[in-house]
């Protein structure tokens, strides 16, 4: 293909320890979209999709999950690209934010990863 970058697809997978919990994180970045997937289990319960125009608005695709259509809705802003996500921990007050925080601080310290 022309250009190299036309078409690729990089995948980057990571794991992080978050209040004493073992958390796993993937993303699959494509030309202008990415898919993350944060669970515990390797196991998909809800995948959301947002996309980067006016507010971007977000939609479930697989399951309910107002975390997984929040955070979609944040990181298409964020990113100015198509957000599929898939955020599969507890929407517990505490943990939930800090396996946010610990994403967050990986696309700041990796931003091409995403």
């Amino acid at each position: 293909m022309a250009g190299g970058d036309v078409g690729a697809i990089s995948v980057h997978t990571w794991s992080a320890l978050v209040h004493e919990r073992l958390v796993n994180f993937q993303s699959i970045k494509l030309k202008q979209q990415v898919m993350i997937w944060v669970g515990e289990e390797g196991s998909m319960g809800c995948l959301a999709a947002a996309v980067p125009v006016g507010d971007c608005p977000a939609t479930q695709v697989i399951g309910a999950s107002e975390q997984s259509l929040k955070l979609s809705s944040h990181l298409a802003k964020k990113l100015g690209k198509q957000v599929f996500l898939s955020f599969n921990v507890d929407d517990d007050v505490l943990f939930g934010p800090a396996v946010h925080a610990r994403l967050m601080q990986e696309m700041k310290e990796k931003p091409d990863k995403f």
